[in-house]
């Protein structure tokens, strides 16, 4: 079977939080895979159709969920979805984009993808990775989408709801606001629960999920990681715990820096008009993103 809940995006807007608050529902299946990528996938070539369908094998008459976070970003997957699936349901995870470009960008060096460490520098790419360009960019194949990863691109929420209207009966669509699951978890489950019409008087764990966390080094990461490339390819199998031992104590939980405030009236001019267009979408006074 397919699933019937698509947790459709946005990246670093709440959307690992929700999974895990749907997972701990006695009504609802969610898969150990977060982000199967059936539909559409950044990093290469998608999951095929039968891998995909035997996460859900054992769904058993529960709603079953996917939250393949980049489904909102795609142009083609929330069509490719609703040809699909039938009668499925949206949910739409929302974060004001001038943190969630830094949030992504400190994500994607803690993945190893992003090799410029400054984001200011790295937003400043956004033109040559949406055309296609991997500068900056490592550890994805050759058939991935590097304009994921064009920050100012992928932060056009209001132009991705946008699209995604034009396919989904708005009815059939959860908007979620990262501000209100910081604040008022218990609310938001309980309309989640409503929109997707479970039971919500369940107990769930509110804790948040996905917190920053990032390395003290990066370029003792990449190091450790090209050693660890040479290790395999030398057919060196024996584990040590060496390496492992330098990541760890290289990792740390800290909060990504905030742009600087030259940077800042830049992104007010790029997502003036994308924030107000998402406010029309869904009905929501966003003004207080602008002032940030």
């Amino acid at each position: 079977m397919y699933p019937d809940i698509f947790i459709a995006g946005a990246p670093k807007c709440g959307t690992t939080t929700l999974y895990d608050w749907l997972a701990q529902h006695p009504a609802v299946f969610a898969p150990d895979t977060k982000e199967p990528h059936h539909f559409f996938n950044p990093y290469g070539p998608k999951m095929e159709r039968d891998r995909y369908l035997a996460l859900y094998a054992d769904a058993r008459g529960r709603r079953a969920v996917d939250a393949s976070v980049w489904t909102l970003f795609s142009e083609t997957a929330v069509s490719d979805i609703t040809k699909t699936v039938q009668s499925p349901k949206f949910i739409v995870c929302l974060r004001s984009p001038f943190t969630m470009a830094p949030s992504l960008h400190y994500q994607k060096l803690w993945t190893g993808h992003e090799t410029v460490d400054d984001f200011e520098a790295a937003w400043h790419l956004d033109y040559l990775r949406r055309a296609g360009s991997f500068k900056g960019i490592i550890g994805l194949s050759g058939d991935a989408d590097p304009s994921h990863m064009a920050y100012q691109y992928t932060c056009m929420l209001g132009a991705q709801v946008k699209r995604l209207l034009r396919h989904v009966d708005r009815k059939d669509v959860y908007f979620c606001f990262l501000e209100d699951v910081s604040s008022d978890a218990a609310n938001t489950f309980r309309r989640l629960c409503d929109f997707i019409n479970i039971d919500s008087e369940v107990a769930i764990n509110f804790g948040a999920a996905n917190p920053a966390t990032g390395w003290r080094s990066n370029r003792l990461r990449r190091m450790l990681d090209i050693l660890s490339a040479l290790k395999g390819k030398m057919g060196i199998h024996r584990n040590t715990g060496l390496l492992r031992a330098f990541h760890k104590a290289n990792k740390t939980n800290r909060k990504y820096p905030l742009p600087s405030p030259a940077l800042m009236q830049e992104m007010r001019t790029v997502f003036r008009e994308d924030i107000a267009l998402l406010a029309q979408l869904t009905g929501r006074d966003l003004d207080h993103w602008l002032a940030f």
